[in-house]
């Protein structure tokens, strides 16, 4: 289980319907923690759920930054971050 607050439904919101700076102070938080416990699988969704709401507030090198270091700790860890894809 992650520490991300977007890991499992992220795909299901609507953009509209997320409060992305919300999503950016809980994934900070969530990040802090996931880098003190050593918890890698959380860090890297933490970053990419980073890189959404940096996405989606307009931000885009911000963005894909974030989620380019998510995607590359997942991958490192045999997670697929893009099942669906």
């Amino acid at each position: 289980m992650s520490l991300s607050v977007l890991e499992p439904r992220v795909e299901t919101a609507e953009p509209a319907a997320v409060d992305w700076l919300g999503v950016v102070a809980r994934e900070k938080a969530a990040l802090a923690m996931a880098v003190r416990l050593g918890d890698w699988m959380s860090q890297g969704y933490s970053h990419r759920a980073l890189g959404q709401a940096a996405l989606a507030l307009g931000d885009q090198r911000r963005g894909r930054q974030q989620l380019a270091e998510g995607t590359y700790i997942l991958r490192a860890l045999g997670i697929d971050p893009d099942p669906a894809a």
